[in-house]
């Protein structure tokens, strides 16, 4: 998550993130550049995806995926027959914290 670009985002949410417009000076020629609402909303997945992957990293886990296991196991500990909804608010708890 903290390697995640620009590019790669765009390409897996299928996006064009380059704007053509014509050449200053040369008539018939258009000059692509990277641009427009797309252009916007990728860099603000990908800096979401950055800041979190950094976070896990600090945190000590290699992968998002480890920290939901970690945080679900802890959930189940503290579930009990009488009160169900503790299991998520541990959870809640954890992921507001990280």
């Amino acid at each position: 998550m903290q390697a995640i670009d620009d590019a790669k985002v765009a390409e897996l949410m299928r996006v064009n993130v380059h704007v053509e417009r014509p050449h200053e000076t040369i008539p018939g020629v258009t000059v692509g550049e990277l641009g427009g609402p797309m252009h916007e909303l990728v860099k603000l997945v990908v800096g979401t995806l950055n800041e979190a992957g950094e976070a896990l990293d600090n945190m000590g886990y290699p992968d998002l995926g480890s920290f939901v296991v970690e945080a679900l196991k802890e959930g189940e500990k503290a579930r009990s027959d009488s009160n169900v909804d503790a299991q998520i608010d541990v959870l809640l708890e954890r992921v507001s914290l990280s």
